[in-house]
Protein backbone atom coordinates (compact mmCIF):
# COMPACT_ATOMS: atom_id res chain seq x y z
CA UNK A 1 0.00 0.00 0.00
CA UNK A 2 1.48 3.49 -0.91
CA UNK A 3 2.14 5.67 1.71
CA UNK A 4 0.00 8.88 2.26
CA UNK A 5 1.07 11.51 -0.22
CA UNK A 6 3.07 8.92 -2.06
CA UNK A 7 3.05 6.52 -4.70
CA UNK A 8 5.24 4.66 -6.54
CA UNK A 9 6.42 4.19 -10.32
CA UNK A 10 7.76 0.49 -11.50
CA UNK A 11 10.75 1.49 -14.57
CA UNK A 12 12.03 -1.36 -15.93
CA UNK A 13 15.63 -1.21 -15.96
CA UNK A 14 17.94 -4.12 -18.18
CA UNK A 15 15.44 -6.48 -16.87
CA UNK A 16 14.61 -5.21 -13.51
CA UNK A 17 11.34 -4.01 -12.67
CA UNK A 18 12.47 -1.12 -10.17
CA UNK A 19 10.16 0.68 -7.77
CA UNK A 20 10.27 4.53 -7.87
CA UNK A 21 9.18 6.84 -5.02
CA UNK A 22 6.42 9.32 -6.86
CA UNK A 23 5.22 12.17 -4.66
CA UNK A 24 1.67 13.27 -5.25
CA UNK A 25 0.04 16.45 -5.40
CA UNK A 26 -1.80 17.71 -2.16
CA UNK A 27 -4.72 18.47 -4.94
CA UNK A 28 -4.62 14.91 -5.52
CA UNK A 29 -4.61 13.41 -2.18
CA UNK A 30 -7.77 15.11 -1.07
CA UNK A 31 -9.62 14.44 -4.24
CA UNK A 32 -8.71 10.43 -2.99
CA UNK A 33 -9.43 11.20 0.48
CA UNK A 34 -13.11 12.62 -0.15
CA UNK A 35 -13.37 9.72 -2.87
CA UNK A 36 -13.14 12.27 -5.58
CA UNK A 37 -10.66 11.10 -7.80
CA UNK A 38 -10.69 8.51 -11.07
CA UNK A 39 -9.01 5.36 -9.84
CA UNK A 40 -7.35 5.09 -13.34
CA UNK A 41 -5.78 9.20 -13.92
CA UNK A 42 -5.99 10.59 -10.63
CA UNK A 43 -7.97 13.53 -11.36
CA UNK A 44 -11.07 14.79 -10.47
CA UNK A 45 -14.26 12.37 -11.31
CA UNK A 46 -17.96 12.43 -12.10
CA UNK A 47 -18.43 13.43 -8.64
CA UNK A 48 -16.03 16.02 -8.17
CA UNK A 49 -17.12 17.48 -11.33
CA UNK A 50 -20.64 18.06 -10.40
CA UNK A 51 -19.47 19.28 -7.19
CA UNK A 52 -17.35 22.09 -9.13
CA UNK A 53 -20.37 22.79 -11.62
CA UNK A 54 -22.73 23.10 -8.36
CA UNK A 55 -20.25 25.43 -6.47
CA UNK A 56 -19.71 27.26 -9.76
CA UNK A 57 -23.37 27.57 -10.36
CA UNK A 58 -23.80 29.67 -6.85
CA UNK A 59 -20.90 31.63 -7.28
CA UNK A 60 -22.23 32.75 -11.09
CA UNK A 61 -25.67 33.44 -9.07
CA UNK A 62 -23.93 35.54 -6.24
CA UNK A 63 -22.14 37.59 -8.75
CA UNK A 64 -25.64 38.55 -10.11
CA UNK A 65 -26.34 40.49 -6.69
CA UNK A 66 -26.73 44.51 -7.26
CA UNK A 67 -23.31 46.18 -6.91
CA UNK A 68 -24.33 47.86 -3.35
CA UNK A 69 -25.31 44.32 -1.83
CA UNK A 70 -21.51 42.87 -2.50
CA UNK A 71 -19.31 46.32 -2.67
CA UNK A 72 -17.65 45.69 0.43
CA UNK A 73 -16.75 41.67 -0.31
CA UNK A 74 -13.67 40.95 -2.08
CA UNK A 75 -13.96 37.42 -4.78
CA UNK A 76 -11.10 35.64 -4.35
CA UNK A 77 -11.83 33.03 -6.72
CA UNK A 78 -13.20 34.60 -10.50
CA UNK A 79 -16.17 34.00 -11.57
CA UNK A 80 -14.86 33.72 -15.12
CA UNK A 81 -12.49 31.46 -17.19
CA UNK A 82 -11.55 29.06 -19.86
CA UNK A 83 -13.09 25.88 -20.40
CA UNK A 84 -11.53 23.04 -22.15
CA UNK A 85 -13.33 19.75 -23.31
CA UNK A 86 -10.59 17.48 -24.26
CA UNK A 87 -11.75 14.08 -26.21
CA UNK A 88 -9.01 11.23 -26.74
CA UNK A 89 -8.46 10.24 -30.49
CA UNK A 90 -8.11 6.73 -31.18
CA UNK A 91 -8.88 4.93 -28.30
CA UNK A 92 -10.67 2.25 -29.92
CA UNK A 93 -7.34 1.51 -31.95
CA UNK A 94 -5.30 2.05 -28.71
CA UNK A 95 -7.82 -0.66 -27.07
CA UNK A 96 -7.19 -3.02 -29.77
CA UNK A 97 -3.32 -3.39 -29.46
CA UNK A 98 -4.27 -4.23 -25.98
CA UNK A 99 -6.69 -2.44 -22.89
CA UNK A 100 -2.85 -1.31 -21.20
CA UNK A 101 -2.35 0.66 -24.25
CA UNK A 102 -5.36 2.07 -24.11
CA UNK A 103 -5.01 2.60 -20.33
CA UNK A 104 -1.51 4.34 -21.23
CA UNK A 105 -3.27 7.02 -23.62
CA UNK A 106 -5.86 7.77 -21.09
CA UNK A 107 -3.62 8.49 -18.64
CA UNK A 108 -1.20 10.60 -20.55
CA UNK A 109 -4.03 12.73 -22.11
CA UNK A 110 -4.97 13.44 -18.23
CA UNK A 111 -1.49 13.76 -17.29
CA UNK A 112 -1.33 16.55 -20.01
CA UNK A 113 -4.02 18.19 -18.59
CA UNK A 114 -2.80 18.42 -15.11
CA UNK A 115 0.66 19.71 -16.54
CA UNK A 116 -1.25 22.91 -17.45
CA UNK A 117 -3.52 22.70 -14.44
CA UNK A 118 -1.06 23.65 -11.85
CA UNK A 119 -2.62 26.70 -10.48
CA UNK A 120 -4.52 26.39 -6.64
CA UNK A 121 -7.73 26.77 -8.91
CA UNK A 122 -7.35 25.14 -12.24
CA UNK A 123 -9.13 21.57 -11.97
CA UNK A 124 -9.58 18.74 -14.48
CA UNK A 125 -11.99 15.94 -14.42
CA UNK A 126 -12.45 12.70 -16.10
CA UNK A 127 -16.51 12.41 -17.35
CA UNK A 128 -16.32 9.02 -15.82
CA UNK A 129 -14.37 6.17 -15.15
CA UNK A 130 -14.62 4.50 -18.54
CA UNK A 131 -14.77 7.88 -20.51
CA UNK A 132 -12.65 9.11 -23.42
CA UNK A 133 -13.27 12.55 -22.07
CA UNK A 134 -11.61 15.59 -20.11
CA UNK A 135 -12.45 19.01 -18.45
CA UNK A 136 -10.26 21.61 -17.57
CA UNK A 137 -10.92 25.21 -15.57
CA UNK A 138 -8.77 27.57 -16.02
CA UNK A 139 -10.47 30.47 -13.73
CA UNK A 140 -9.61 33.79 -14.61
CA UNK A 141 -8.01 32.92 -18.01
CA UNK A 142 -9.58 34.87 -20.83
CA UNK A 143 -9.97 34.31 -24.69
CA UNK A 144 -6.54 36.30 -25.28
CA UNK A 145 -4.92 32.71 -23.78
CA UNK A 146 -7.02 30.19 -26.08
CA UNK A 147 -4.10 29.53 -28.31
CA UNK A 148 -1.55 29.70 -26.00
CA UNK A 149 -3.24 27.04 -24.09
CA UNK A 150 -3.67 24.96 -26.71
CA UNK A 151 0.26 25.13 -27.51
CA UNK A 152 0.85 24.53 -23.82
CA UNK A 153 -1.34 21.41 -23.72
CA UNK A 154 -0.23 20.11 -26.98
CA UNK A 155 3.15 20.12 -25.72
CA UNK A 156 2.83 18.64 -22.64
CA UNK A 157 0.69 15.88 -24.82
CA UNK A 158 3.86 15.17 -26.77
CA UNK A 159 5.65 15.09 -23.58
CA UNK A 160 4.12 12.81 -21.33
CA UNK A 161 3.63 10.48 -24.65
CA UNK A 162 7.45 10.03 -24.65
CA UNK A 163 6.88 10.83 -28.64
CA UNK A 164 4.52 8.01 -29.53
CA UNK A 165 1.67 9.42 -31.96
CA UNK A 166 -0.98 10.41 -28.95
CA UNK A 167 -3.54 13.11 -29.88
CA UNK A 168 -6.52 14.89 -28.58
CA UNK A 169 -9.51 16.87 -30.02
CA UNK A 170 -10.03 20.17 -28.06
CA UNK A 171 -12.75 22.55 -27.96
CA UNK A 172 -12.22 25.71 -26.01
CA UNK A 173 -14.91 28.28 -24.33
CA UNK A 174 -15.38 30.80 -21.74
CA UNK A 175 -17.61 30.67 -19.35
CA UNK A 176 -18.59 33.11 -16.36
CA UNK A 177 -20.00 36.77 -17.64
CA UNK A 178 -23.76 35.38 -17.30
CA UNK A 179 -23.69 31.77 -19.03
CA UNK A 180 -22.57 28.88 -16.28
CA UNK A 181 -19.35 26.43 -16.71
CA UNK A 182 -21.66 23.59 -16.81
CA UNK A 183 -23.58 25.62 -20.14
CA UNK A 184 -20.35 26.49 -21.55
CA UNK A 185 -19.07 22.70 -21.35
CA UNK A 186 -23.04 21.88 -23.63
CA UNK A 187 -21.57 23.74 -25.92
CA UNK A 188 -18.22 22.65 -26.45
CA UNK A 189 -19.57 18.91 -26.09
CA UNK A 190 -21.70 19.45 -28.72
CA UNK A 191 -19.40 21.37 -31.41
CA UNK A 192 -16.83 18.58 -30.62
CA UNK A 193 -18.98 16.18 -31.35
CA UNK A 194 -20.67 17.68 -34.46
CA UNK A 195 -17.27 17.92 -36.18
CA UNK A 196 -16.20 13.89 -34.97
CA UNK A 197 -19.27 12.82 -36.27
CA UNK A 198 -18.55 14.37 -39.41
CA UNK A 199 -15.13 13.27 -39.97
CA UNK A 200 -15.25 9.86 -38.08
CA UNK A 201 -15.08 8.54 -34.55
CA UNK A 202 -11.85 8.49 -32.88
CA UNK A 203 -10.43 10.87 -35.95
CA UNK A 204 -8.60 13.69 -34.66
CA UNK A 205 -9.86 17.24 -35.30
CA UNK A 206 -8.62 20.64 -35.46
CA UNK A 207 -9.07 22.87 -32.22
CA UNK A 208 -12.54 24.87 -32.06
CA UNK A 209 -12.39 27.70 -30.20
CA UNK A 210 -15.67 29.15 -29.43
CA UNK A 211 -15.53 32.67 -28.76
CA UNK A 212 -19.16 33.54 -28.19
Amino acid sequence: MAEEGIDFETHNIKGTDIRVRKPVPRAERLLRKENLSDALTGVGNYRALERWLTQDQKRQEHNYQSTQERRNEKFSYPTYGVAIFLDVDGLGNANEEGHEVGDTLIKCVADAGKKITQRPNDAIFRRGDKSDEFIIFLPGDNLESFELLEKKYNEALLEKSGGRNFTASLALGIYGHGRSAAETIKILDKELSKEKSARGKGQHIETIFYRQ
